[in-house]
Formats: C-alpha cells, structure tokens, sequence
C-alpha cells in the first residue's frame, strides 16, 4: 500500500518568488486499480506523481511505501524501489533510440540484475506481446509509430512485474486511436496492478479511471471513486470486412481476388504482376495503393465491428500478469546492470561504447602520456626517499637549519661558542657527509670503483658498538657501520666483486682522499657513520669543512641528542636524523625538483581539464539516454561505471600503450643516456616510479571522467529529465 500524509513541496523554496507545489498531501492508493489524478496544466499533478515514483524531492511530510516510511528523499533506497517495484510509462516514451524494441523492453530486467537469457527472453516476449509489439522486436525503436512506442514503453513498464505503474500523460501525444489502443492496455494492467495515471483529458479520465483524484494550486479538491461513462470511438485503421460491399473473381483457377468497398457500385482496375514471391500493383487510375502486410498498423478484421467490440469486451480481463511473474532466484545478489567489469569489457570487446571520441582525443592522449613516461623517472629523487639519504650522518647527529635570512658562518660561530664547554658535544661542524671509493671487479670483468656517502667520526670518542669484526687501533683501520654495508651489499657491481655478504666486506681496501685504508669493523649503527682514528678524522673534517655547502646545515654530534634538542627549542630548527629526517629529506627533494613537478602538475591538470570538458560534451549528447536509465531504475553507481568502464578502455588503448612504449625505449637504449645540449639525465626506469606512473595516468583519466559525471547526477531523476527536456 502507498500512502502519503501532510506533503508538501515549494518551488523556489526561500525566495521572493516561492511556489507552494503541494499543499498538504493526504492521500491512500489501493493495492490495484486505475487511479487518475486530474488537474489542468500547472495543478501540481505532475509533480505529485513524480513524488510518488520516488523521482522528485519533497519538503515535508511523509511517504509509507508498502511499510517503508520516509520523511525525506533518499536516493539510493528510491533507486533500489524504483528498479525493483515501479513500472514508468511517460509522455515522450522515453525509449533508448539507439536500442532495438526488444533491448529496450529488456533493460529493466537487466537493471534489475537477471543475468539469465532465458528468463529475460521470457519475459519480454510476453510483455511484447501482450500489447501486440512481439512482431517488431528486432525493429529499431525510432522507425515505430508514437502508437507503437508506446506500446514498447508499457511493456517494458510491465516486463519485471512491476507492483506500480505511473503514466505520466501516456496519451498526451497520439492521434485518436492509439490513445484508446493504450488506453485499453493501460486498462486492463490496472486490473491486476496499480496504475497511477495522469492526465488532462477529462473524457478519457471519467471513461477509464476506477477513481479520480482533482488537485488545483496544488491541493486535492476531490476524491472520488469513478464508475465510469459511455465514450463512443471507431478505431478508423480497422476496416471490418463483414461490413462492406463484397465480389469476389475467380475465372480461372490460379486467379482469386476479393474486392471489399465502403461504396455502393466500386470498380477495381488494377494491373498486377507476378515475379517470383512479388506483386507489382499499378492502379489504372489515381487511386493510391497501400499494401498491408503484418507490420502494418491497418487491420483486416474478418468480423462485423459490433462482433468485433463484443469479442474485445469479453477478453477485457485476459492480461494475465502471474505470466511474467519474477522470483527471487532471478535476480542475482549483486543486482548491479553496469559492473565495472562488464563497462571495459564492452568497452574493448562490443564496441559499445557510451560515448563517441573525437579525432583529437587518441592524440592528446597519447602526447600526454609520452611526456608523462619521459618526466616521471625523473621524479624518482623527489618520490623516493631512501634510508641512507636521511641517515646521512651518524647516530647521535642533529642537523641544525640555517634560516634563510641568516648568515650560516655565523649561526656556526654562535653554536661553537655556546657548546664550547659542553662535555656532551662531540662535534660541530658545517661539513656534509663525503665519499669513498672501493674498488673490485665488475660485471664486464675490468677492475671498477664503487663510490659511498659516509660520515666521519671521531672513535676516540664517540660510542659505538661491534656487529662484526673489532673496533679500529691504527690509523689505516676504518669501522663501517651496517647501514653503509647494506649499501654495499645492494650495489649492482657488488658481486661481480666477490662481495655476497656482510663477512666479504672485512679487510677490503677503501680510499679515502687518495689514501688506503682497511676495514677491520663493522659497528651496530643504522648510519653513515664511519668511525676513524683522532687523527685521521681530523685531517677529514679539516679537508671537508672549508667546501660546506653555504652552511645551511650545521652538524651537532652529541652523546644525548636530547639535551640539545632541549637547549636549542625554539631557537633553531632542529631535525633529527632519525625522528623527522624522512620528511626533511623529502622537502629538500621536492625543492630541488620543483621545476619538474611544476611541468607535470600543468600536464596533470591541462589533461584533466581536456578529459572533463570531453565528457561533458559527450554527457550531454547523451543526456537522453542517461535520464531513461536514471528514471527506469539505474542506480548512481550503473551511470557512472559506464563512463569508468569507457574511460579506461580508452587510456589503455592510447595512453598506456604509449605510455609503455616510451619506458621499452629507455630500457632498451641502455641504463643511461646524457642529453648534454638539453641538460637532461635518464636512468634506468625505477618500476616502482613505473607502476606509480601508469596507475596515476588512470587515476587522473577516471577522477576527471567522474567528476561531471558526478555533479550531473546530484540532480534527482526528474531533476535530469526536466532540465535537459527530455
């Protein structure tokens, strides 16, 4: 049972200019029966049965759908009764005019998530013929007659046995007799259905109606149960043989004619020939010829019409719906008519595509995506933050920040000043972290060199613990610390120099500055560190600290990094290696690959404009079809999988493929190339960048295809249909 209870609805709610649209709504609809609601144009009719449909919005008050009780406009569920429990039958016909008689009947059921060819070939064919349409359903839809379409449009209403019915001025647009051809159908639905109807024509309304609902100015003046009143028409396509004159002409055996004439007297002079399964009629004078075959709307009825009407009248009630009746069982449990999966199948496979692409759209996806390969590797120093790139001191190190507007020998000069009697500073020093060099055999069997980041420390005094092997005695001795073999070890060139683990690394020769040294350690530090002798360290730091880079960062070595954390606060940015040095490391990334993060963003969003603006056009093309989908049941999520589905067969098909292309060149051209009049280094793709890189250009290809496909669909179902006219 429907029911609504004190509804109301305003235009323009607010304004100067507020509509009361309807105004307190009562109302009960039975479990079955025609009930029209009646009014002239601008009552608020219309509006009531699209909020009966579950299409529209409403102010205040509320809806008892069969049990269900809503006080306000819930999309998703009206969505889920609509395709499930409503039947529409509008005006225009709202067919899909690119789909044949059968698809279009077949939709609902396809909405409603029946997968089963059988059980939707059932179900239509009886829908079809049941109004009499099952003859025309391999017929495109625009090649019927306004009679004919809606006739498709009250079989597809009826197909997945609909609890509801709304016709919404189903006759507003046919002559004479297809509106009492539908008129009847809809007549004979409503015996077994409710079928909620509205219409102006007052002859019609008292002549079918079982009750009428008047509304003015939006509210209900009258309700009353209807029993109807005589209405004479003669269907003037039908022409009922038994009425006419009849002769008959059978001189020979091979030739037989019956002539049937409205007129006293008439003659019949025609030449006919006979060329294989053909007839060639040439009439004699100016009479025009119509040939009448089982796909033409005119009828021979070999009966009287009074036989006829009496015959009409008693299979008045032969609409027997229990025929298309849908179990449960039909319906799949994921009751999804436009699956993600099922949008890029079709959209590869069936060539159904949603949306028809322009010539400029293959090529700007394609340049785009080109561009994009050769400027994301280069990404990878911005991106990719590696532990040895922020561990690039040691253990107990605090990296203070110079401020830009501040002169970094002088913060240095303040800060040895005040830590000058510290005992728990163990160095400070403008100096960043510098290299050495170990030398092996590489993959080509020629002696090569490996280069690694370390930070010198003072052995003397600073702490540290032995993994593997001993602590330093002679100034010729190094310890490493873990993180700097780990380095070692994940080299390329690594094991083609007899380096497979931690144990090989021992007793190697490094050089430093030209000078030999043998590593006889390897400490527990998750650093750079590289402990060295007094007196070498301080050889290195004396080398190092003259060629600091602008001192913009002054090193504090300390035993209890707190306390200068402590002592520092608020005076000077403080980043510790090992809390925050991950972020800062990513910010000095950033910055120095600002230039080619600005020349991706523009290409980011000079794509992402391009794509919108190519949807849009193509959304509004269109319109139609995604207004008769939203109002016969499909759900938010069926529109916008189609546009996904479409969208990433299309950025496979142009852009990953380029895509993919520009990243075999690179690969295939070697590990790395130098463009030395551009500047420009490309290394060995990073598949991690790879990946990254061609996620992003779906990501930025389906975020720009759903945002107008997004905001189109904030609108209600009738909001859409009303909008764009259709």
């Amino acid at each position: 049972m429907i029911q609504v209870s004190e509804l109301h609805k305003y235009f323009g709610k607010g304004t100067s200019s507020t509509v009361h649209v309807l105004n307190n709504i009562n109302l009960t609809f039975p479990e079955k029966g025609l009930v029209t609601i009646f009014g002239h144009s601008g009552s608020g009719k219309t509006t009531l049965l699209n909020i009966l449909g579950l299409m529209d919005t409403f102010d205040s008050g509320h809806i008892n759908w069969y049990g269900r009780v809503f006080d306000k406009y819930q999309s998703k569920v009206f969505d889920e009764i609509r395709n499930r429990d409503i039947g529409y039958i509008f005006q225009n016909y709202h067919l899909i005019e690119e789909e044949s008689v059968y698809d279009n009947v077949a939709y609902p059921l396809r909405l409603l998530g029946i997968k089963d060819r059988s059980v939707i070939d059932k179900q239509v064919m009886y829908a079809l013929t049941a109004v009499g349409m099952d003859k025309y359903k391999k017929r495109n839809v625009t090649m019927l007659s306004g009679g004919q379409q809606q006739r498709v449009a009250i079989a597809r209403a009826i197909a997945k046995d609909s609890k509801v019915i709304i016709a919404d001025e189903p006759t507003g647009n046919l002559d004479s007799d297809n509106t009492f051809e539908v008129m009847n159908i809809i007549k004979k639905i409503s015996k077994e259905r409710l079928v909620i109807l509205v219409s102006h024509e007052e002859d019609l309304v008292r002549f079918y109606s079982d009750r009428i609902i008047q509304i003015k100015d939006g509210s209900i003046i009258s309700d009353k149960e209807n029993q109807g009143t005589s209405l004479q028409h003669k269907d003037s396509r039908n022409f009922y043989l038994k009425d006419l004159h009849f002769s008959t002409s059978s001189n020979q055996e091979d030739i037989q004619v019956n002539f049937y004439t409205g007129e006293e007297g008439g003659k019949l002079e025609i030449d006919v020939v006979q060329k294989g399964d053909t007839y060639y009629i040439k009439p004699r004078d100016d009479r025009k010829v119509i040939v009448v075959d089982e796909n033409s709307e005119v009828q021979f009825v070999s009966q009287s019409e009074d036989e006829f009407r009496k015959e009409l009248e008693q299979s008045e009630h032969d609409f027997d719906l229990s025929e298309i009746k849908i179990e449960e069982s039909y319906i799949t449990k994921r009751n999804v008519f436009a699956s993600l999966g099922k949008a890029i199948k079709d959209s590869f496979f069936k060539n159904k595509r949603f949306f028809k692409r322009s010539k400029l759209t293959p090529v700007v996806f394609i340049i785009a995506s080109v561009v994009l390969a050769f400027l994301f590797p280069l990404l990878n120093n911005a991106l990719f933050v590696n532990k040895s790139d922020y561990l690039d001191a040691s253990a107990h190190t605090l990296k203070v920040v110079v401020n830009d507007r501040e002169d970094g020998r002088s913060v240095y000069d303040r800060l040895k000043n005040r830590f000058k009697e510290d005992d728990n500073i163990l160095a400070i020093t403008p100096a960043q972290a510098d290299s050495f060099s170990l030398t092996g055999r590489s993959f080509y069997n020629y002696r090569d060199t490996f280069t690694f980041r370390y930070y010198p420390v003072n052995n003397a005094n600073y702490p540290y613990d032995i993994y593997l092997g001993r602590k330093s005695t002679k100034d010729d001795e190094v310890v490493l610390s873990r993180l700097t073999c780990e380095a070692i070890l994940n080299y390329k060139g690594s094991k083609a120099a007899g380096i497979e683990k931690e144990e090989d690394i021992l007793h190697k020769a490094i050089k430093i500055n030209n000078q030999s040294f043998s590593i006889v350690g390897i400490s527990t530090e998750d650093s750079s560190a590289l402990m060295l002798s007094p007196f070498i360290y301080q050889s290195i730091r004396s080398a190092l600290d003259p060629y600091a880079y602008a001192y913009n960062v002054i090193y504090i070595d300390a035993i209890d990094k707190e306390a200068v954390k402590k002592e520092l606060r608020g005076a000077y940015r403080i980043v510790d290696p090992y809390v925050d040095g991950f972020f800062y490391q990513l910010e000095l990334n950033f910055k120095g690959s600002a230039f080619l993060v600005v020349i991706i963003s523009i290409m980011i969003i000079a794509i992402a404009l391009y794509i919108i603006l190519m949807v849009r056009s193509t959304m509004f093309k269109k319109i139609k079809e995604i207004g008769v989908l939203r109002t016969v049941g499909a759900k938010k999520s069926d529109i916008r999988n189609i546009f996904v589905g479409e969208m990433i067969a299309l950025t496979t098909v142009f852009g990953a493929s380029a895509y993919l292309g520009v990243l075999l060149f690179q690969i295939y051209f070697g590990i790395r190339y130098q463009f030395e009049t551009i500047g420009l280094s490309l290394t060995l793709i990073n598949p991690f960048i790879a990946i990254f890189g061609l996620l992003f250009l779906y990501i930025i290809a389906i975020v720009s295809a759903l945002i107008p496909v997004s905001l189109l669909l904030r609108k209600t179902p009738i909001e859409i249909v009303k909008k764009y006219d259709i």
